[in-house]
């Protein structure tokens, strides 16, 4: 902006719900207006004004695709005003979908898994069946579980709205937006900021819904499932022989050995979460997903999954490269050997692993379905 303008942070209007699967997000559809109050310096009459921006936004369906684009808007500077009939309409409908400071005192209660929220409204007690839907819209993600069903009741305090709690444990205050949907005439929309003091009762503790041992057989089943893959067999063989070396060993060895191993495969895998962890702090947009919406990326994953169906029809051997430059650090004794022998499984089990993971993942759920109906039969 030119010398002496200052812009205010983005005001938003309240969010909508969009259900992804197992998921919540929000955001906006179709169209959205944002808006920032631009407050001028000093200004010479006659000489028009640019204010530029840069913007970057995600563009929802299936997947997200991110775009970008570089704004610019001349503004003239004269004694009489020239109005957009047209932008002032978006504007005021936009000023009507701003939150509104609520009028009601609110407190929030939090009792084992319910995070209740009250409004101290008794007004509200007789327009219940007015009220077509109540959401509320956290400021900060982990407070509750945005996927849950939220539960709305009256009392002659007003109302109360009944959340999951999320994985956040630091709950001392309740901020967000609350959007009421009245029928009257037509369906309205107001939406408030709302701001409540968290008290906590003591968690109730309950029987887990899922049976120990159902839990270890689905666990079971899992592995089986994952290791019936080409890339698992030369580990599972590695393992094979090392368990028949030490047969003739102690119990203390056998199991500091087999620590050992365990290490291994947990520094690979805090190598990555390492790398990725610095790479994120330096600014790169690196996560899970993003790199989908490559298309460079997407050309090598469909070119990796055409070689792993040649490599499952037998055409060449998947991982065998990697086995041996292992096979010298493998083949040691003791535990450097067996740590090593974690690092090794680690880097030639997983190139197989996503062709079978949703195999695995189905299963698990079709297993745990069946025993849900077990239970009624």
């Amino acid at each position: 902006m030119p010398n002496g303008f200052t812009a205010s942070d983005i005001i938003y209007p309240y969010p909508e719900k969009f259900a992804v699967g197992p998921l919540m997000n929000y955001g906006y559809k179709n169209e959205v207006t944002l808006l920032s109050q631009i407050t001028p310096g000093k200004i010479a009459a006659g000489s028009p004004v640019e204010i530029q921006a840069s913007a970057e936004w995600l563009v929802c369906e299936k997947e997200c695709i991110p775009e970008e684009a570089s704004l610019s808007l001349k503004l003239p500077i004269g004694a009489t005003s020239n109005t957009n009939t047209t932008w002032t309409k978006v504007f005021e409908q936009t000023r009507r979908n701003i939150p509104k400071s609520s009028p009601w005192q609110a407190q929030a209660n939090i009792n084992g898994e319910t995070l209740s929220l009250q409004l101290q409204a008794p007004q509200l007690k007789g327009t219940n069946n007015q009220i077509e839907e109540i959401s509320f819209f956290p400021d900060e993600d982990g407070w509750i579980n945005n996927a849950a069903p939220q539960k709305v009741s009256f009392n002659n305090e007003g109302l109360i709205l009944q959340l999951q709690r999320g994985n956040r444990s630091d709950i001392n205050k309740l901020s967000g937006v609350l959007v009421v949907r009245e029928k009257l005439d037509t369906l309205v929309n107001q939406a408030f900021n709302i701001e409540a003091p968290v008290s906590s009762q003591p968690i109730q503790t309950t029987q887990a819904s899922t049976p120990l041992a159902q839990v270890l057989l689905l666990a079971f089943i899992g592995g089986v499932v994952l290791n019936l893959m080409p890339c698992v067999f030369p580990v599972l063989s590695i393992k094979a022989l090392g368990i028949a070396r030490k047969s003739q060993a102690s119990t203390q060895e056998v199991r500091l050995q087999a620590l050992a191993f365990m290490a291994g495969v947990l520094v690979s895998f805090g190598v990555v979460a390492g790398t990725l962890l610095i790479l994120r702090s330096l600014g790169e947009q690196i996560g899970w997903g993003f790199q989908l919406q490559s298309p460079v990326f997407v050309t090598l994953m469909a070119y990796l999954m055409f070689a792993v169906g040649l490599s499952l029809s037998g055409v060449f051997i998947f991982g065998a490269a990697l086995m041996g430059v292992g096979q010298s650090l493998v083949s040691r004794s003791g535990y450097l050997g067996e740590f090593f022998t974690g690092i090794f499984a680690t880097l030639i089990a997983t190139p197989c692993t996503a062709p079978f993971m949703a195999t695995d993942i189905l299963l698990h759920k079709l297993t745990k379905l069946l025993f849900s109906n077990l239970q009624y039969i």
